[in-house]
Formats: structure tokens, sequence, C-alpha cells
């Protein structure tokens, strides 16, 4: 009995491995047909980032609901009054009446929705949706315009509402196809005046106000102009990272770890710390002379927006392609590796690095060591930066030739000392020669 079951099982067994096999074949077929779809680009935040204490309240909106996913509360209710108004503003004075702008979303609102990971045609038929970014676009490209335009009396809010207007247009979950934009923007404004506008309100939110002219994507910038803008918060990633293209160094062939140290500490061995001259966040630059170090960094306003704003991006580089580095994810998470107390921050801002619109130094240090605590950067992001600057760490000369010039050459007081002493030694020398010689 035993050997006939024996037999039973090994004559099941071919067939249920081919089955196996036949499975794990088609799922890779289903999920290259999945990848070859659209995949919606605006989502919700996974829910664990959302359990971070850290990261609360800087997923949802404040002021305004822009889009579906948080249309309807009545938190917003005061400015969803003021968007039909506002509508009416953006509107008026244009060639097209309101009935040819609603004509024109409505064709798009096909390709619109697969922008959304979770909203139904139940939730929202094609006139409802349309509607929404109807009303919604224009809400925020009048919103711009008066911004960028010196308008804010049209706003009929105060300059603390503004600011967190702001704030609310860059959250993932606050977005709006840039489609949506693109036609609103077409039918009001000519000669691709309103891109030029959204681009000078985008740049203004890195920028530090506006000291750095922003570089105009050429043939020699690292383009993105290839990949279509989705969204404000992917206009905002894709300007933070656009600058011309950097030179690469032949890279080694396996991983270093790098032990990364603070900017107080690399300062001790002879690094010091510059201003790039573009605010691209792919503007790093280290360069190992004789004795000391430099690190050249990009400048970059923090004020109250900035903890969302990284949250936001950092976020949606989740979502992206995985042949994509996560620039702005390493970028934040580089920076946090050379802050750690209030005395780095205080360095890079007087270098003008940082440009320090938040409040302490100790908040700004808080905050790139709480907004990159859950992530993870790309392993090989800066690799050719941290090669360089653990090659100067480790270089026992240099710092070697640091620390006795910082020990004697730190201020006029201790040169003087030491010339004082070195004069006096050689004068006790020839003192001694002459005497006894003298004999």
């Amino acid at each position: 009995m035993a050997s006939s079951g024996n037999a039973e099982v090994a004559q099941k067994c071919p067939s249920s491995r081919n089955d196996w096999l036949i499975k794990i074949k088609e799922s890779h077929e289903v999920y290259t047909n999945e990848r070859s779809q659209t995949q919606p680009n605006i989502r919700k935040v996974p829910s664990r980032f959302r359990e971070v204490k850290a990261y609360r309240k800087c997923f949802d909106p404040v002021m305004a609901s822009i889009g579906p996913y948080h249309h309807g509360k009545p938190e917003f209710e005061y400015m969803e009054r003021l968007k039909a108004p506002f509508t009416h503003q953006f509107v008026s004075g244009c060639v097209y009446d309101i009935t040819i702008f609603y004509s024109r979303i409505l064709e798009v609102v096909p390709q619109a929705r697969k922008s959304y990971a979770d909203v139904s045609a139940e939730e929202f038929d094609d006139e409802a949706f349309a509607r929404l970014m109807l009303l919604d676009g224009c809400f925020v490209l009048h919103f711009i315009d008066c911004i960028e335009h010196n308008k804010e009396n049209e706003l009929t809010t105060n300059s603390y509402n503004v600011a967190f207007l702001v704030r609310d247009m860059f959250l993932l979950e606050n977005q709006l196809p840039y489609l949506v934009l693109k036609v609103l923007m077409d039918m009001k404004f000519p000669c691709d005046g309103g891109r030029a506008m959204i681009n000078n309100f985008i740049n203004h939110q890195f920028s530090p106000l506006g000291q750095l002219k922003q570089r105009e994507p050429g043939p020699s910038s690292v383009a993105d102009a290839e990949q279509p803008t989705l969204h404000l918060l992917d206009l905002l990633r894709t300007k933070m990272l656009e600058c011309p293209i950097m030179p690469s160094s032949p890279k080694s062939q396996a991983f270093n770890w790098h032990s990364f140290r603070s900017v107080k500490e690399l300062k001790s061995v002879g690094i010091e710390f510059k201003k790039s001259r573009s605010s691209c966040l792919k503007d790093i630059r280290f360069k190992s002379h004789k004795i000391y170090g430099e690190l050249s960094l990009p400048p970059i306003a923090i004020d109250d927006s900035s903890k969302p704003k990284f949250l936001n991006l950092m976020v949606y580089e989740l979502f992206l392609d995985a042949s994509q580095v996560y620039s702005v994810t390493s970028y934040i998470c580089f920076l946090d590796s050379l802050i750690d107390t209030a005395d780095d921050v205080k360095e890079l801002r007087s270098k003008g690095i940082l440009l320090n619109s938040l409040g302490s130094d100790d908040q700004v240090a808080d905050l790139f060591n709480q907004v990159a605590d859950e992530m993870v950067p790309h392993p090989r992001a800066y690799y050719d930066i941290k090669e360089g600057i653990e090659s100067h760490y480790k270089n026992r000369k240099k710092v070697s030739m640091v620390e006795f010039l910082t020990t004697h050459f730190s201020s006029p007081w201790t040169a003087f000392a030491f010339f004082a002493a070195t004069l006096v030694i050689i004068l006790t020398c020839i003192q001694t020669v002459y005497t006894v010689y003298s004999r």
C-alpha cells in the first residue's frame, strides 16, 4: 500500500511542478503588461509614512483641497466658496467663453482621470470630474498669476492664508494633472506665457529669494524635457534637479561604505564649504587641493513650508520608475549626514548655502534629521563626492598639516606666539654657536 501511495505522489509531482512553473511565467506576463500601461502619478501617501510622528500634518492640506482626494471636507469650505469667483476672474478678459473652457476640460477628462489612483466613476462621473478640474485648475492658475504679477489684492485673503495655500499646492495628494493646467493656460495666456509664469513660481519655491539666476534648460542641460510634466510637484522636482551636465569620473565597480562626518568634523580636517553657482541639487562638487579640500553645495532656502515640500517630494519619488534615481531623497539624506547640530547649520548658513527663514539653527538641524529619518537614499548617489571626501579625510599628511596650521595660525595671537617662539629658538641657537666659536 505504501509503495503504491509513493508512486501516486511521484506521478503528481511533475504535473504540480509544471503548473507552478506555468504560473511563474504567467505572472511575469501580467507584471510586464501592467508596467507597460499608464500608471497613476497622483497617489495617496502610504500609511507607513503617515504613522511617523514627525511627519504628521505634512501630507494633508490646511487651507484648500485641490483635486478629488480631499474634496468636500468641511474644513476647506471657506476656500471652496472662493473657487467660483476665482474662476470667473481667470476667464474674464479672455477671448473664450467659460463654456468653451468647460468643453475643452471635458475632452481631456478620460486622460486626466488616469492620473489618480483611487477615483471611481461612481464618485465622480465625467461631468462632476470636469467641473472639479475646471474650478480647481482656474483657482490654482489665478492664484499663481496674482502672486507672480503682484496682484495679491485680487486674492481677497491675507498673507497668512497665501503662505498656506502655496504649501498646499505642493502636497502629493493635492495635485492636478498638468494636462488640465496646460489646457487652461493655452486658452488664457498667449505665446506660452502660462508656462513661463509657472516656471517663475516654481523657481521661487527653492531658490534663495531669487538670489541665484536659474539656468534655462538647453542642449547642455540635464533634460527632463523628454519627460512630460505630470503636475506641479513633479515640475518642482524637475526644476530642483535641472542643471548643466555634471562631469562624471570613472566609478569603481566595488561598493565602498562611507562613514560620513558632520560639517564641523569635516572642517576640522581642512574641508571648506562653498556655495555652488546654481540651485540645482545635483550641482555638488568636491575638490581636494594640496592641503585643503573644498565641498561646493547648492544654496537652498529653508522656511515653514520646506518640511512638507521635502517629504511630499520624497514620497513621490517612491512611485517613480525604478530606473530613476531618488535624487531629492538622496540630496536630503546627504545634507542630513552633514548636519548633526546647530553648529553645522551655522557654518553652512555663514557660507550662503542655507538661507534660514525658519527660525533657530537648532530648528533647521531638527528638520533635516527628522525628514531623513525614515528615508533611504540611492546607494550610489554622490558616489564620487563621498569617495573624494573619504580619501581626503584618511590622508594623514593633509590632516596633520591642517592640524598644525589650525593650532599655530588660527588667530593673529597664536601666529604671533608661534613666530615669537621660533625667533627665540633661532636667536638662542645663534647665540650658542657664537659663544662656542668665539672661544
